[in-house]
């Protein structure tokens, strides 16, 4: 497995579906939500980022937890770690784009636990392949209630991965809603894939075919 397919794993965990980025160009994003800023938060962007990553590299070499026979509790582990900063309702807000609101709240809920679950189940075991890696932070840019934080991930043969984050600041902190590899916005391209299949067939056909793949990832554990 190449360093940067492992790296589409591990951004998949945190928001997309695919192991491969297309060289497609960049739709416009979406704005981000209106957030509260709160002056009891002291934490810059990159400091919240280099927290939640931090963790759950912490996580990867734990003694306690990296034997294969800890494998269910050391993913548990994660997933808690990853929800307190990674807003995935968000994400699959912006994967659906205008078709969000054509959802009833119960089917917006049901499409937010597909779309998190999918993305934990497919990819948490790619985490592994990053722990010895060295991850750069090399500046961020705040707008507001928005930010983006720039860094790289450093291989063990030195290849570079840009790899940056988005994020808005809501509740006092800044939590992460999109990234972009070499570039390439993750929610962008999950909203052209979306867009494609509910156009195209229904969004009915859609959460067939993510069922489909949850039940296929849910037979490997």
């Amino acid at each position: 497995m190449t360093m940067r397919a492992v790296m589409a794993g591990l951004v998949a965990l945190l928001g997309i579906l695919a192991t491969a980025l297309p060289a497609a160009a960049q739709q416009q994003a979406l704005p981000p939500p209106a957030g509260e800023r709160s002056p009891a938060n002291s934490a810059t962007p990159t400091e919240d980022v280099r927290g939640i990553v931090n963790r759950v590299l912490m996580i990867l070499v734990d003694p306690n937890l990296k034997p294969q026979a800890k494998a269910k509790e050391r993913r548990a582990v994660i997933r808690t770690t990853v929800r307190e900063r990674f807003d995935f309702a968000e994400m699959a807000r912006r994967g659906l784009a205008g078709h969000w609101g054509d959802l009833t709240p119960a089917e917006q809920e049901h499409f937010v636990r597909m779309f998190t679950d999918l993305l934990e189940k497919a990819y948490l075991d790619k985490l592994e392949y990053l722990s010895n890696e060295e991850f750069v932070y090399t500046g961020e840019q705040i707008h507001g209630d928005a930010a983006t934080v720039n860094s790289k991930v450093v291989t063990r043969k030195n290849l570079e991965i840009p790899l940056d984050y988005k994020l808005f600041l809501r509740n006092g902190r800044w939590d992460v809603y999109d990234f972009l590899i070499d570039g390439v916005s993750l929610m962008n391209n999950y909203r052209q894939r979306f867009n494609k299949i509910i156009d195209a067939r229904s969004y009915q056909e859609l959460v067939r075919l993510m069922e489909w793949k949850l039940e296929k990832e849910s037979q490997k554990d």
